[in-house]
């Protein structure tokens, strides 16, 4: 009746996608999946070497690793924020916190065997491929995030509206020079759009700041 979870911490561990998304199906038991026992042993065989040495090096591994899910679920917590985590550095962290804990870390964190321990303790946590980089986000956090993206779009766009309006006024006034300039030539090439863009740069877009 344990071979199901055996079965999925050992892929897990060896990150084996191929097996990951096999028993994806359901709960061996369940679905009644068979196992050749040879091959069994020669998973649980191939496991050994990956992983902690002893129970010592084991629970100072699980204490990192239940940080590490303690300080995302915190961040995530946090209303004001929509995280977006890079897999790199969260294994970074987690390497950091067991050479801190006094852990042995001889080869690089393996990222995707700790991506897929993360989402089987966060199920609603989400893998997006960037190029070379895998963002991690919650699922109720992309919306905002994309929210937030389209803001900063909004916000450029306004800027470019402004230029574009100065622009034009500027350029719809055509100046001639015959070898003398006019009285107020000098003020008159400043339009009142470009004056009032400097204005509220300097000053604000307050009505009493101006006045």
């Amino acid at each position: 009746m344990e071979i199901d979870k055996n079965v999925r911490r050992c892929a897990i561990e060896l990150g084996d996608t191929e097996l990951l998304a096999k028993r994806s199906a359901g709960d061996m038991v369940a679905i009644e999946a068979k196992y050749h026992r040879n091959c069994l042993c020669a998973l649980y065989n191939k496991i050994r070497p990956v992983a902690p040495k002893d129970e010592a090096e084991n629970r100072l591994h699980g204490i990192a690793f239940a940080e590490l899910v303690v300080f995302m679920e915190e961040i995530h917590a946090d209303e004001d924020n929509a995280p977006v985590f890079k897999l790199s550095d969260v294994a970074n962290l987690y390497k950091m916190r067991l050479e801190q804990l006094g852990a042995s870390v001889t080869n690089r964190i393996h990222t995707t065997r700790l991506k897929d321990r993360l989402r089987f303790v966060l199920p609603d946590l989400r893998a997006h491929s960037q190029g070379r980089d895998t963002l991690l986000m919650f699922e109720n956090d992309i919306s905002p995030a994309m929210m937030k993206a389209c803001d900063h779009d909004s916000d450029a766009m306004h800027l470019v509206r402004a230029a574009q309006i100065v622009h034009t006024e500027m350029f719809e006034n055509k100046f001639t020079f015959d070898g003398t300039f006019q009285a107020d030539s000098q003020k008159d090439s400043v339009t009142p759009s470009l004056l009032a863009v400097v204005n509220m740069i300097l000053n604000g877009a307050n009505i009493k700041h101006q006045t």
